[in-house]
């Protein structure tokens, strides 16, 4: 898969920022596990939206367990709005921001992503965080397409049957430690690069 990264200046003092190059498309993505920053790109790139609704691409990642019993809380957050990415570290952050609370619940963005309403009810049930308007991605391709098999298909399957790319992702990046202090580069870019094409 062509993803290239490249870390730039930040426009905030307690983030990360990196561009992204997914597919010959560069994405500005900020990785943060501060409120001040995550308050910064919402109001940046979400309540600065004219257009009503407003489609965000998201998606989540936590640390896998490979013990019976054992669920680790969601680490990351990534919500992407055209070529703007948040990678939120929400595992590591000290509190969550009321205008994460707040986007989450507007009925003027419609998150979309791949079996969204897992990933929904997962954060509701690890951080109190509601969305109120979702779309599953997977149910959308195969009514627009009249393809029911793509009913079950995963982002992977979607990015190749509807936009002709490959978004293979290595078992070895899905399988990470999501909930580490600093997230690697691979991650960044796998983790852009899903709330990027959920967008």
């Amino acid at each position: 898969m062509a993803i290239t990264i490249e870390e730039l200046e930040s426009p905030h003092e307690c983030a990360d920022s990196f561009e992204v190059v997914v597919h010959n498309r560069a994405v500005s993505t900020l990785v943060t596990s501060c409120a001040d920053a995550v308050d910064w790109w919402i109001s940046a790139h979400l309540l600065s939206a004219r257009d009503c609704p407003r489609m965000v691409g998201f998606d989540i990642k936590w640390r896998p367990s490979f013990a019976r019993g054992v669920r680790h809380p969601v680490a990351t957050l990534h919500l992407c709005i055209g070529r703007c990415c948040l990678v939120y570290q929400i595992g590591r952050a000290r509190y969550l921001p009321a205008s994460l609370y707040r986007a989450l619940c507007n009925p003027r963005f419609v998150f979309s992503g791949v079996r969204i309403a897992s990933d929904a009810a997962k954060l509701s049930e690890d951080y109190g965080l509601e969305i109120e308007m979702a779309v599953d991605l997977a149910k959308l391709a195969a009514r627009e397409t009249n393809r029911r098999e793509l009913r079950r298909a995963g982002l992977a399957t979607l990015v190749r049957e509807l936009k002709g790319r490959d978004l293979k992702i290595p078992q070895s990046i899905t399988l990470s430690k999501w909930d580490a202090r600093q997230l690697s580069p691979r991650q960044v870019k796998y983790a852009c690069a899903d709330a990027y094409y959920s967008f």
